[in-house]
């Protein structure tokens, strides 16, 4: 496959109360074409950094973020909190990046609409975000993520502040609609059970200064169901990225 995406030896640090803090040390990662990863670590440890420093929020203070056979960099970024705009239904918040683009609302509000199903969103194109449930609420922040077509979706824990039942209903959720759009993946999660059931490869990242600790690969043959976590091969993965913290 080819590279989508190749971070060499990155370095990154913040000012805070006159010290200067390393959150990356060294880090470097790559990523596929069509490849979902993880990146995998506790708190504090830069996987935010990561992401930040490839959608160009940030810069590295030393190494590389390159994007190889592409001309322009195209990433889709959805961070930790949905972000959706209170004054806006759902098919209007999907709609953003096709606006941002110069499409007129009534295309947009087309284009979305055919992706309502898939997204399991139909029946509430009009309503507004202070009427959905978190679950909810995310599945329009990943819709309007996946509209903006970049080449990259960064997912920052998308799911981290939902209750366990829905977490793992939306990640059987996320894998189907990824299987339609087959865009690469970073998606960042401090669970070892998520990263597992959700990627191709794990980045586990150490405590700040974050770098990588190890790099896993999760051969585990799609599509991934529900009953995959019980499995010895699961949970073999799961033991060895426990004895690797």
């Amino acid at each position: 496959m080819s590279k989508k995406l190749v971070l060499e030896k990155v370095s990154k640090s913040f000012a805070l109360d006159g010290k200067m803090i390393d959150v990356l040390l060294d880090f470097s990662l790559s990523v596929d074409d069509a490849e979902f990863v993880c990146l995998l670590g506790p708190s504090g440890c830069g996987k935010s950094t990561v992401l930040n420093l490839i959608c160009g929020l940030l810069r590295a203070d030393k190494g590389t973020v390159s994007f190889p056979g592409s001309g322009e960099k195209k990433v889709s970024f959805m961070p930790q909190k949905d972000l959706l705009l209170p004054w806006r239904t759902v098919i209007d918040n999907a709609c953003i990046p096709l606006e941002i683009r110069g499409i007129s609302k009534t295309a947009a509000r087309q284009k979305a609409g055919e992706l309502l199903d898939l997204f399991g969103l139909t029946g509430f194109e009009n309503s507004y975000p202070s009427q959905l449930s978190g679950g909810m609420r995310q599945r329009v922040a990943v819709m309007r993520t996946f509209l903006h077509q970049g080449d990259i979706l960064l997912l920052d824990e998308p799911f981290g502040k939902l209750d366990a039942l829905t977490r793992a209903h939306l990640q059987i959720w996320l894998l189907s609609v990824w299987s339609e759009f087959r865009q690469s993946v970073i998606f960042v999660t401090h669970d070892i059970e998520e990263a597992i059931f959700l990627a191709d490869r794990i980045y586990l990242m150490s405590e700040r200064p974050g770098t990588v600790k190890a790099e896993i690969n999760v051969d585990l043959p799609r599509p991934r169901t529900a009953e995959m976590i019980t499995r010895p091969e699961f949970v073999a993965r799961k033991k060895t990225i426990l004895e690797l913290l």
